[in-house]
């Protein structure tokens, strides 16, 4: 079966059913795995009485009317009413402007064609249908730690196979053309000559470097923008460099040649680089592990707060009715 009608095997939406969510009962909520203490916070005032209501709502009206703590059940909901196959007016926008198909949109990642590191990467992020994927920033995809390069490559290849892109990917390619210029990095479309039109599709799908290219194997024929000619013209070129996708004596010879024309002050540069990075990452960690401690703590302030005010207003209550028994 193919991706896309892997897919549509799983498809949940109802544009009637969307459109008639007034008649949908909101305890509906509960046979799809809401909490019952969000459930009672959303309903307790009891202005939300059918689905209808809820998908008209904001996502910061039901983060306020669900606040438990440091917690809230916005995600929970929203997640319950696309298993029913229903979309918050918000989201449906959304996807309509990124040409999201909404049958598309509802299918779970957990779902998808995806190897499991690929997909818990992805839940673990949030990200839990394939409208959340393709609607999520690509930087934000690229900082997952259970997702590395080759995984980015699988995912990336997923999505255009599908006829779609992740949500600024052109642009993150264009900056790490930029920072590989800056590194003198040499380019695959610039070692191997390719035209622009080659290169950029390359560029596309992460393949930047020609050790990129050889770790992404033959599949490389198999990308969309790849046609009968380009593909000549790449196995031609390949051939003439002594690149094969394998460990063969020939493509560690056509390696160790192009090496010769990286320096050892580029080398130096780009560990330098990578050093940086790293080091930028380690204190992000840290300021995030410091920020969670900063949260948990003012959350147990405010919990002390309000055993104290309860402390206080039983005794003024005492005080108050002392007094007027004397």
């Amino acid at each position: 079966m193919t991706n896309l009608g892997m897919l549509f095997k799983f498809s949940l939406y109802n544009e009637e059913r969307n459109n008639n969510a007034d008649f949908i009962p909101i305890s509906e909520l509960k046979k799809y795995g809401v909490e019952e203490e969000y459930y009672n916070l959303l309903t307790q005032n009891g202005d939300i009485k059918s689905i209808g209501d809820l998908i008209s709502m904001g996502e910061e009206e039901i983060v306020e009317k669900t606040k438990k703590g440091y917690f809230n059940g916005y995600h929970s909901i929203r997640s319950a009413l696309m298993n029913m196959g229903v979309i918050f007016k918000n989201d449906l926008v959304v996807f309509k402007a990124y040409g999201i198909n909404p049958n598309m949109a509802l299918v779970p990642v957990k779902k998808l064609n995806l190897t499991n590191r690929i997909i818990w990467g992805l839940r673990k992020k949030g990200i839990e249908f394939l409208g959340d994927l393709l609607t999520t920033d690509y930087a934000d995809i690229e900082e997952i730690n259970n997702i590395g390069v080759t995984s980015l490559m699988q995912l990336k290849k997923f999505v255009h196979d599908l006829g779609y892109t992740l949500k600024n990917e052109d642009k993150l390619a264009e900056e790490v053309l930029r920072q590989y210029s800056d590194l003198g990095i040499p380019l695959v479309g610039d070692v191997l000559e390719l035209d622009v039109r080659i290169s950029n599709c390359l560029y596309r799908n992460n393949i930047y470097t020609i050790d990129d290219l050889i770790n992404y194997g033959s599949d490389v024929f198999k990308l969309k923008g790849i046609g009968e000619k380009a593909i000549t013209i790449l196995q031609k070129t390949m051939e003439e460099k002594g690149i094969v996708f394998s460990n063969s004596a020939s493509n560690m010879d056509g390696l160790n040649n192009l090496k010769n024309e990286v320096s050892d002050a580029d080398v130096i540069n780009a560990k330098k680089e990578n050093e940086e990075i790293e080091k930028r990452i380690r204190r992000k960690e840290k300021l995030l592990e410091e920020y969670r401690k900063l949260m948990i703590e003012r959350a147990e302030l405010h919990a002390r707060e309000k055993e104290l005010d309860e402390q206080i207003e039983r005794k003024i209550l005492m005080f108050k009715t002392t007094l007027r028994r004397k």
